[in-house]
């Protein structure tokens, strides 16, 4: 963890090189920052920065992760579950 900030924000260190494998050499962050966004409401913006850290592979790994289902998948998918409750 390289940040955390409660109830605002947490920034993790990710070292997972573009095959999915453990790279402790590798550096890129995950910042998830909450904020109210109206009543029982919160608003979850999530960056994954420092791509270019994985060389020539950064961009493709940029591509996956915009995809629907890398982060923003992942995120629309806890909001379903979580408005079935």
């Amino acid at each position: 963890m390289l940040a955390w900030e409660p109830p605002n924000r947490i920034v993790l260190a990710w070292r997972i090189r573009a095959d999915w494998q453990y790279d402790p050499s590798l550096l890129t962050e995950v910042e998830v920052k909450f904020s109210e966004a109206g009543e029982n409401a919160t608003r979850v913006e999530l960056e994954h920065r420092q791509l270019e850290n994985m060389g020539a592979a950064g961009e493709a790994v940029r591509e996956i992760f915009e995809s629907d289902r890398s982060w923003s998948g992942i995120l629309q998918d806890y909001v379903r579950l979580i408005e079935k409750r």
